[in-house]
């Protein structure tokens, strides 16, 4: 399951960089989805300006999730509403306001670190609609041990994936769905800035 999950992302970040969707200073936006994985469905947003991005995750009505990514200070930061403590990574790079996308991928495998090769059968590309919106359609089929099925819709005209849904013998496992997204949205830099009553325990790995 976690490589499929990882070879999926994989996909998506290559469609980013293939399609030039990478942030620069000049993007703003925000992104409200559902999220269903292994039983438990929430509810997300997610914030980006420039190279700076939140992500809030709300489980239950006493749980919410935050990750911060700070570009200009090459941070990302974690914590739970509510805790007076979190965690700190700080990006080791020379340049701290590392691109996200290159950021987040340091965690993805290539395609060439899986000990199976994809061939053409086990992917579909198409062009489609999604509640009226123009996507690339994107299936993978036979993952991991030849039961994972995954759908992707990636959005033409905004440029991130509008749905995605992971199933496992022709039941769903994981999905996660844009609830509404808002472009060029005005957002505070105040939103990339942690909390000042969190102790944030530093959890950098440094070559």
């Amino acid at each position: 399951m976690k490589k499929y999950i990882i070879l999926f992302v994989t996909i998506i970040l290559t469609i980013c960089i293939t399609v030039g969707c990478s942030p620069n200073d000049s993007t703003s936006y925000m992104v409200e989805s559902n999220i269903y994985s292994a039983g438990i469905y929430s509810s997300r947003i997610t914030y980006v300006k420039g190279k700076s991005m939140r992500m809030e995750e709300t489980t239950s009505p006493t749980e919410k999730e935050v990750m911060i990514y700070n570009a200009a200070q090459g941070a990302t930061y974690h914590y739970y509403v509510g805790s007076d403590t979190g965690s700190v990574s700080y990006n080791t790079s020379q340049d701290k306001d590392i691109d996200i996308w290159n950021y987040y991928s340091q965690y993805v495998l290539s395609f060439g670190d899986f000990p199976y090769a994809l061939e053409e059968k086990d992917l579909t590309f198409k062009i489609e609609q999604l509640d009226g919106n123009r996507v690339v359609y994107i299936e993978v089929n036979g993952l991991d041990d030849g039961s994972y099925f995954g759908k992707l819709w990636f959005s033409t005209q905004f440029l991130i994936p509008l749905k995605s849904e992971t199933s496992r013998n022709g039941k769903v496992v994981c999905s996660q769905t844009v609830t509404n997204f808002e472009p060029n949205k005005q957002i505070d830099n105040s939103m990339f800035t942690p909390p000042n009553n969190i102790d944030f325990s530093d959890c950098t790995v440094y070559p």
